[in-house]
């Protein structure tokens, strides 16, 4: 009888332990759609076509060197439905670069129906040469100038369109 019952209380221990500390599964978000977000980012690097044939004066910008990096930021708890307090969200980062002409484009997660959610571009800093006339008509290179950018923010919903043009 007391085999019966230590066993009874061993088999009661060991299902309690296994029902009871299951581990809290963490579920990512869910996302079902997409929107889409382009546009140009552009600085004048040519200073000497500035000068139209008529001698007048007007400021054509061309695209950022290809290097630099737009990083697009949103908040993985705005893809929630109904988010739970007690998670710690983390921040979804996507990254592109621009082409010659300074043109992007970029899909980025969206939460499921109409909702939008907020998001953060961020440009890394670059540098370039700007091509200026020379006393001789002549193209020649400024000082090396450095371009840092204050982060911008955006507005998404799933299927749309969302255009950000930028000119420094």
């Amino acid at each position: 009888m007391k085999k019966t019952i230590f066993s009874l209380m061993a088999l009661s221990v060991l299902t309690v332990a296994i029902l009871g500390c299951k581990k809290k599964t963490e579920t990512p978000p869910a996302t079902t759609g997409t929107a889409t977000v382009e546009g140009y980012i552009k600085v004048n690097l040519n200073q000497r076509n500035d000068t139209l044939p008529d001698g007048s004066y007007s400021l054509i910008r061309e695209g950022i060197p290809t290097s630099v990096t737009l990083t697009f930021v949103i908040d993985s708890e705005d893809l929630e439905k109904n988010p739970d307090p007690s998670y710690s969200y983390e921040l979804i980062q996507k990254t592109t670069t621009v082409d010659a002409s300074g043109k992007y484009s970029i899909s980025l997660p969206t939460p499921k129906g109409s909702n939008s959610i907020n998001g953060e571009l961020k440009i890394s800093a670059f540098e370039y040469n700007p091509i200026i006339t020379s006393s001789q008509n002549t193209d020649s290179t400024a000082a090396r100038v450095v371009v840092n950018s204050t982060n911008m923010n955006f507005s998404i919903y799933n299927g749309g369109k969302t255009i950000i043009d930028h000119n420094f």
